[in-house]
């Protein structure tokens, strides 16, 4: 921000915004989800085959990623319950994960598809993208974590717009995020 390589708009997009000014080739990062890439690679996109994906940084080196996502489960009130096992199982099998990926630019959930050579030349970022699963972590529980969210979204953006500098900020997010847990 302070040398001018993420443009100030770019503190008001949202995601979809942000995928847009990526793909115009306005905006030099983006953290998105795996289904930015495909359209950043299409025939439409200035950053077509220009651009590549890494892990999230860290203070010694690649950062760690947050689980989450959609998860399929089985009521234990359900009325058929093999019935939704076997859905469960058709949805997660390896073809219907290949069309996920292939059609719907979204990650699997079979690990061998990762390691698919042929997936691999079509969507380069899978390696990246299954080390940064395997090494992920659960995002933190609280019966709050829409307040905790919005409290982290303040903070950072402040730090982001440089209204606040990041020490006082960290101090500020501790106090707050104590706040919000208390009232819990």
């Amino acid at each position: 921000m302070r040398d001018g390589w993420i443009p100030r708009e770019a503190l008001t997009y949202k995601e979809e915004e942000s995928r847009q000014a990526f793909q115009d080739g306005r905006l030099l990062f983006l953290r998105n989800w795996p289904y930015a890439y495909a359209g950043a690679s299409g025939a439409d996109s200035r950053v077509a085959g220009k651009f590549g994906a890494v892990p999230l940084p860290g203070p010694d080196g690649p950062g760690t990623s947050v689980l989450g996502g959609s998860n399929l489960a089985v009521s234990a009130r359900a009325r058929h319950p093999e019935s939704a096992s076997d859905l469960i199982a058709y949805l997660t099998s390896a073809p219907v994960q290949r069309k996920v990926l292939t059609e719907g630019a979204l990650p699997p959930v079979r690990a061998e598809l990762y390691r698919d050579p042929g997936l691999i030349r079509r969507f380069p970022y899978l390696p990246t993208l299954r080390a940064s699963v395997l090494s992920a972590a659960a995002r933190p529980k609280s019966a709050r974590y829409e307040q905790v969210s919005l409290v982290v979204q303040a903070v950072v953006h402040d730090v982001m717009a440089q209204h606040r500098e990041p020490g006082e900020s960290v101090r500020r997010l501790s106090r707050e995020l104590s706040a919000v847990t208390r009232r819990g």
